[in-house]
């Protein structure tokens, strides 16, 4: 990296520490019966090289301040700014048009939360802008990776009942507030207008295995192809081997077809399988994903945390035509506070027999003390059939209170 784009790093490590400590000392006091500030800073550095296109380098600085209520009576609420600025904002291109490698974190200033909760015994309802995560993220979740997060204009229920075990959500969706934000140059990059309905329901066995059943019924006005009926389960839990030695494992399946306002045809499954064990302080997992298709459309995941799934170069966004199969393997370990992972994928087409390469990535995190911590990751994504190389580096800076 050239020292200039080191010196501008630097400088944003600079401003982010200085912001966290001015944030932390005005607003983390200011505790009253009424409620508490909240916030968090992510400074980063990110480098994207993608073939056919010129590279890219984004140094990004993302702030949010927000205030949480105190109960009264069952009800509370949550009101939630975020910022992004850039300090070279002609260098990379936030929005998946012609021009520069893409890094998906434009600027802006946003209203990212506004929600009322009433909670009483078991249940929970929130009304208003809110982050919505469920299970593993792999159908609905707040993009949390990029520096705009994803939040839905939504109404949620939530029962958690303890003594049996289950939990049931349901949220009715009317606009998902998506991670291009307000200035992007089409509707569907800014939000999704939205009449969707999320049914997810979990039961925690006596023996530790949890059961999950959903159906996530996506209607969109702006984004007819992605509305989808999706509706699956999935079981994850953990045996003993041996002498004493622990596999966790999960598996997951579910089928898919257009469903609402969608022009397209196509009936198609997906499913999950994976396991880990840990030796000594060293994981090893293994897995393998497959997303079908059907008269030339992939399995569709359209609320995802995609950046979760299927290699961190995000070459797989949307899932190819001929589907997608992954078989990936990571090892990962934790010395003292450090963690590091090493993951690889093999990817291929579900049907076509295409073969579409490989991606190596690797993480390591260092917490710094209960506020803050550093990320340092990369991918290297060495592909074919049709899908172009893809390199991308990460430094980046948190700080929370």
């Amino acid at each position: 990296m050239k020292l200039k784009k080191r010196t501008t790093i630097t400088r944003l490590g600079g401003i982010c520490v200085l912001l966290a400590a001015l944030s932390h000392s005005l607003f983390s006091q200011v505790e009253t019966d009424f409620g508490k500030f909240t916030g968090d800073f992510r400074a980063r550095a990110e480098s994207a090289d993608q073939q056919g296109r010129p590279a890219s380098d984004a140094l990004t600085l993302r702030s949010r301040i927000g205030f949480q209520s105190q109960d009264f009576e069952g009800f509370s609420f949550l009101i939630e700014g975020e910022d992004v600025r850039a300090m070279d904002e002609d260098d990379y291109n936030p929005y998946p048009v012609a021009g520069k490698t893409v890094i998906a974190d434009p600027e802006g200033t946003e209203l990212n939360r506004a929600q009322v909760s009433y909670a009483r015994d078991e249940f929970i309802g929130t009304v208003g802008r809110q982050r919505i995560i469920l299970d593993g993220v792999r159908y609905v979740g707040n993009v949390g990776w990029r520096q705009n997060e994803q939040t839905y204009d939504a109404a949620t229920l939530t029962l958690n009942d303890q003594e049996s075990g289950f939990k049931g959500f349901y949220g009715y969706i009317d606009k998902v507030h998506r991670i291009f934000g307000d200035d992007a140059p089409a509707s569907a990059m800014r939000e999704f207008k939205s009449d969707s309905h999320l049914f997810n329901g979990s039961m925690m066995t006596e023996g530790g295995t949890k059961v999950v059943g959903y159906s996530y019924l996506l209607d969109f006005e702006n984004a007819a192809a992605n509305s989808t009926d999706t509706f699956g389960i999935s079981i994850s839990g953990a045996d003993e081997v041996g002498d004493g030695q622990k596999v966790s494992y999960y598996a997951e399946y579910a089928t898919q077809s257009d469903g609402g306002n969608s022009p397209l045809n196509y009936s198609t499954d997906y499913y999950h399988l994976n396991a880990s064990t840990t030796f000594e302080s060293i994981t090893f997992k293994g897995g393998y994903e497959v997303l079908g298709s059907d008269n030339g459309v992939g399995f569709k995941t359209p609320l995802a945390t995609l950046h979760a799934y299927n290699g961190w170069a995000d070459a797989f966004l949307g899932t190819p035509g001929l589907g997608l199969q992954d078989l990936y393997l990571s090892v990962g370990t934790k010395i003292q506070s450090i963690s590091g992972m090493l993951v690889f994928h093999d990817f291929a087409s579900e049907t076509g027999g295409v073969n579409f390469g490989h991606e190596i990535d690797l993480v390591i995190t260092i917490p710094v003390d209960d506020r803050w911590k550093i990320i340092v990751k990369a991918a290297t994504l060495d592909v074919a059939g049709g899908i172009p190389d893809n390199d991308k580096f990460w430094f980046e800076a948190d700080f929370s209170f």
